[in-house]
């Protein structure tokens, strides 16, 4: 880290702010604070909105019915948002 231009109190600044966590002997993870959280949502959602889709007579519901549909438990994120991220991965269709 001293070659990239840290010196010892800026990496004791990022190790107490959650940033960075020692791997060994002047070697350092990068670390995303609160990510696994993120992760765990997200992946909750998307198996509660997906399995709402399966559950629909042909595997088909309209775009607006599932928008205005409340967040089933487990998509703390959001419908749109998780409708926008599956769309996107190619797991729906529109």
């Amino acid at each position: 880290m001293g070659e990239r231009g840290f010196g010892d109190s800026d990496i004791t600044q990022l190790v107490a702010a959650g940033l960075l966590t020692v791997r060994d002997a002047g070697s350092w993870w990068l670390a995303v604070p609160g990510a696994g959280r993120f992760v765990r949502a997200l992946l909750r959602g998307r198996r509660a909105v997906l399995s709402l889709v399966r559950r629909s007579r042909l595997r088909q519901v309209p775009l607006r019915e599932l928008q205005r549909l409340r967040a089933p438990p487990g998509a703390a994120l959001g419908v749109p948002f998780l409708l926008h991220d599956l769309l996107g991965e190619g797991r729906l269709q529109r």
